[in-house]
């Protein structure tokens, strides 16, 4: 019986001369750009500066003083990201992958604090996942949403300070640390709008339905960055002096309206 891969290879790549001689040119381009590729990673890329600058682009200029409250911030979200990863696709097999993937996080969360600090808690949550066994994604799972909600409450705490921590201007908040923080914000903030705008754009009421039908066309017609530019220069100009909005809490404010649409 012949090896269906080889069959596949001989119909799609040499059944004529002329495929064969294409294939052919194509490997040895891509052999030839690979090489160089490899030559520039290498040999000539300074990674140094990366690796100088590390810091800078992950949380920009984030004190680095407070760099513990990153650590257990993303000790937070791996936590709970390998919870609901395993209560939802992999029961049979959590405490395998809750391990393989909370030992993966530690690797970089270990930039910011020494592991051992986060260390403890997630042990003792690798702990009761082999203690409960098969038990445990069915305990946690009808808490998990309740558990998300308190988490994100606390991780904007530990970000932002206040109540016995030491405030952190939002104008220190840089690099992946912003970027991951306003897409989880405005992502889970935008769903509900979305869903009453899709409701309303089907609704009965003319007024409601051409309403939202214009807010989501002329929204989706603008690009993302003019959305964001009106958001930081005009969204101000609507609000009564006494509001001053942060340039964070503006583009948050952009990201939703954009998301919702």
């Amino acid at each position: 019986m012949k090896n269906p891969q080889l069959q596949w290879l001989g119909k799609n790549l040499f059944s004529t001369w002329y495929n064969t001689l294409l294939t052919i040119i194509c490997l040895l381009l891509i052999l030839w750009m690979g090489r160089g590729i490899w030559d520039w990673t290498v040999n000539q890329a300074q990674w140094q500066v990366i690796q100088v600058n590390l810091h800078l682009f992950l949380v920009g200029r984030y004190p680095s003083s407070q760099y513990w409250r990153i650590g257990n911030v993303l000790a937070i979200a791996s936590s709970l990201t390998a919870l609901s990863w395993g209560v939802f696709t992999a029961q049979e097999k959590f405490n395998i992958y809750y391990v393989i993937f909370t030992a993966f996080i530690l690797g970089i969360f270990s930039v910011f604090t020494p592991v051992g600090i986060n260390l403890w808690g997630i042990a003792g949550l690798v702990f009761v996942s082999v203690w409960l066994g098969k038990k445990f994604p069915q305990r946690i799972a009808p808490w998990l949403s309740l558990v998300w909600i308190i988490s994100f409450l606390v991780i904007l705490w530990l970000i932002g300070g206040g109540l016995n921590l030491q405030s952190v201007r939002s104008n220190l908040w840089n690099g992946l640390l912003l970027t991951l923080l306003m897409a989880a914000v405005s992502i889970v903030l935008s769903f509900p709008i979305g869903v009453l705008l899709a409701l309303g754009r089907t609704s009965s009421l003319p007024v409601w339905r051409w309403f939202c039908i214009l807010y989501i066309e002329i929204v989706r017609g603008v690009p993302l960055i003019g959305v964001l530019f009106l958001a930081q220069i005009m969204l101000p100009l609507f609000l009564p002096p006494e509001w001053r909005l942060d340039r964070v809490t503006r583009a948050i404010a952009g990201l939703i309206l954009f998301s919702a649409a």
